[in-house]
């Protein structure tokens, strides 16, 4: 298709972004070419769909001189490509109003505008040190701010032994062992599913430096100071005095949607559970089961509309475990089946239905949905599927020793 890669872009866009966009392109301030400008408006009519039949260098040379061939109607394309980009790039900046200050307050000191500087300074930094979150981001905030205090044209003006920059190394190790923290959860995660080595030899001296913030006021370093030290701990109980302050935080919220240092720690409160579950301790079954209602509660158990198989199963597999009741899981099939990828539907809507039937003991219709499900591409989950249909058959007739040994 012509101008493919120019239309796969504008179809992105929702009504309200292709509305800001069309007063971006026609605004005289950004100065994009005419001839893209031109090819923009003739563009506009075919949003959404764009018919390719429409978007051909015959069709587009109507539009006016500037579009008469394609050789011009390709370089008005690949230019207005490039607006539209930095379009994008705008959005996206503005989404950070402390980005969008951080510039301006720059620009101020370039020009040497010092008492406008001074005049909002503070009530920005004020701002930055009352976020809620008090996650990466605001850290990052925290320090850049504060150097443009300490380096900027003001304090070179007027340099005394008071004026030091203590306060703008204090802030960087504040940043960096905040994002270092961040990063080594990950890193000790994967190790434990993966096996992937990494180096912590930093981590000592990164907890030391956020010790001050290691409290309920300060968030995102409480909740992710609490999910190293569990996810570091070698014993259950050492690691449960962690879990349970995390849990505690999350489960106390109070507000509509959920805070994004929850929703990022949250997921490292559920791996712990599943790892411990795996190692014996059955409690952690209902452990597990509480988070997904949490993210049910908070709609958090989709992305993009779809659920992962692997989550589905899980879920699934470990209501059954723990005696959950049936009615909560027909309803949990029966609402979140029709999301998993259309490619795993049918296997693990059956393995669903199976251990459903399996949990209300009727165990001639669990073997049969088991029978019906059908993970050969997965060898691990093909066995567990029989590994439940040999249960159900078992329980169905125990007596019957050459059906259960051709099963095995």
């Amino acid at each position: 298709m012509f101008l493919s890669k120019l239309v796969t872009v504008m179809k992105v866009f929702d009504k309200d972004t292709f509305k800001r966009l069309q007063e971006y392109i026609h605004s005289p301030y950004f100065r994009i070419p005419t001839a893209s400008i031109d090819l923009f408006n003739y563009l506009i009519p075919f949003y959404p769909a764009f018919p390719p039949h429409k978007i051909t260098p015959e069709t587009i040379a109507e539009a006016g001189a500037n579009l008469s061939n394609r050789t011009k109607s390709a370089r008005a394309g690949t230019e207005l490509l490039q607006a539209i980009q930095y379009f994008i790039a705008m959005e996206d900046w503005q989404k950070h109003d402390m980005s969008v200050s951080w510039h301006q307050f720059n620009g101020l000191q370039q020009l040497q505008l010092l008492d406008e500087f001074d005049l909002d300074y503070k009530k920005t930094f004020d701002k930055i040190i009352a976020d809620s979150e008090q996650d990466i981001e605001t850290f990052f905030y925290r320090h850049t701010f504060t150097e443009l205090a300490t380096n900027g044209f003001n304090a070179l003006l007027n340099r005394t032994i008071k004026n030091d920059i203590a306060p703008t190394l204090k802030t960087l190790d504040e940043f960096y062992a905040l994002k270092l923290l961040r990063y080594m959860c990950e890193a000790v995660s994967r190790k434990q599913v993966l096996g992937i080595e990494y180096n912590e030899e930093r981590m000592t001296l990164a907890l030391k430096t956020l010790e001050p913030y290691a409290t309920v006021q300060y968030p995102y370093p409480f909740l992710f100071i609490n999910v190293y030290r569990m996810l570091k701990a070698e014993t259950y109980e050492t690691g449960l005095s962690y879990y349970q302050l995390i849990k505690d935080f999350i489960a106390g919220q109070k507000e509509e949607i959920l805070p994004p240092s929850s929703i990022e720690s949250m997921s490292y409160a559920i791996s712990w559970c599943l790892n411990w579950y795996s190692k014996g301790n059955e409690k952690m079954s209902n452990e597990y089961l509480w988070w997904t209602d949490l993210k049910i509660k908070y709609n958090l158990l989709l992305e993009n509309g779809k659920l992962l198989p692997i989550t589905y199963r899980n879920i699934i597999s470990l209501a059954v475990l723990s005696d959950q009741a049936s009615d909560w899981m027909k309803n949990f099939i029966e609402k979140y089946s029709s999301c998993l990828p259309q490619e795993h539907n049918e296997t693990n809507v059956a393995f669903g239905y199976g251990l459903y039937y399996y949990r209300i003991k009727n165990y001639k219709k669990a073997a049969q949905s088991f029978l019906i499900a059908q993970a050969k591409e997965e060898v691990i989950f093909n066995a567990i599927i029989r590994r439940w249909q040999f249960m159900s058959s078992y329980e169905e007739n125990s007596e019957d020793i050459d059906l259960l040994l051709n099963q095995l």
